[in-house]
């Protein structure tokens, strides 16, 4: 139970990181140096648990997917294609294939309707003695698109620039059914938004819904994959400054980027110890929280984060570590 507990505070701890922090990669490497405005950050690995074991069941089925009006279409389609390869890249998964699904779906006269009936799984689940049905369903599936001014930028031909933005949200629902028992065993939607803008000019091109369409659906993939297997993520944290300690800050971080990462730790809590303003002391023990998040000390985490928030309540970052463990 304490185990399972620890899985997921570290999980979404992982994800805290990514929100307050934002994503890094790294390109196969550790650690590196960033430039001088960047000085208080660097960068760390985690590994992320698989969220649902899909491995302990022998066949997937996917049964239908959907668009908003509860259709089939060429966006879902596209999206089984895209599940389809993520799914053959998990091991220990049987995907059933297309044509035997859909030939299997009608003798037993599957209607596609968003909704599965239990006598319907019931009779699948005398073919196979363990698996899984995927249903899914596109939530929302909007490209906007519009031509901005520019604020500062102009030209003696049109006066101010334009340039155009596009934004393709895209949202995807799906819930996993065990054969067996008939109950959803696993639900998840996807949110996925891809933003592209044009140059600045006299007349901004258009923007292809397209190509928006097909990253994102190449993101969707990435997501869904993820959810059924461990991965590592890397994130640039961010150590919050202040003029009482910075210079031993940047030493701890070096440390840090050369990878001697507890000289780095011991450099944080001799900062955190020596401080006397509680400012300055709030932002050293935010700091230890940030690392410590980081580096599975999650008990000390969420003491000096707290600590941190205590000290000076205008330190919201260390109210969202804190908020984590509630």
């Amino acid at each position: 139970m304490i185990l399972n507990q620890l899985t997921t505070i570290n999980f979404y701890a992982t994800m805290l990181i990514a929100f307050l922090f934002g994503n890094s990669s790294l390109n196969g490497q550790e650690l590196r140096f960033f430039s001088f405005n960047d000085w208080n950050s660097a960068d760390f690995k985690s590994w992320v648990p698989q969220e649902f074991n899909l491995a302990r069941y022998n066949t997937l089925i996917i049964a239908e997917i959907l668009d908003e009006r509860n259709r089939e279409s060429s966006e879902t389609q596209n999206i089984y294609d895209k599940l389809s390869n993520e799914i053959f890249g998990i091991q220990g998964i049987n995907l059933l294939d297309r044509g035997v699904t859909h030939k299997l779906l009608e003798e037993l006269e599957f209607q596609s309707s968003g909704l599965v009936d239990a006598q319907f799984i019931q009779k699948l689940g005398q073919f196979y003695s363990s698996g899984v049905l995927l249903v899914g369903r596109i939530q929302n599936n909007d490209f906007k698109s519009e031509i901005l001014s520019s604020k500062f930028r102009y030209d003696s031909s049109c006066g101010r620039l334009k340039f155009r933005k596009a934004i393709l949200e895209l949202s995807f629902s799906f819930k996993l059914i065990d054969l067996t028992t008939t109950e959803v065993i696993y639900s998840n939607v996807i949110n996925i938004s891809e933003t592209e803008e044009t140059k600045q000019t006299c007349s901004p091109p258009k923007i292809s819904k397209i190509a928006l369409y097909n990253k994102s659906l190449s993101q969707l993939g990435g997501r869904f994959k993820k959810l059924f297997t461990g991965h590592q993520v890397f994130f640039k944290v961010r150590f919050q400054k202040h003029r009482k300690f910075n210079d031993r800050l940047k030493q701890a971080i070096t440390y840090m980027r050369v990878g001697d990462m507890e000289k780095g730790y011991n450099l944080l809590k001799s900062i955190a110890n020596n401080q006397t303003n509680t400012k300055a002391l709030s932002c050293a023990l935010y700091n230890l929280a940030a690392f410590e998040l980081q580096t599975s000390r999650e008990s000390k985490a969420f003491q000096n984060a707290k600590q941190a928030y205590l000290l000076n309540s205008k330190n919201e970052a260390s109210l969202k570590i804190v908020k984590l463990f509630n």
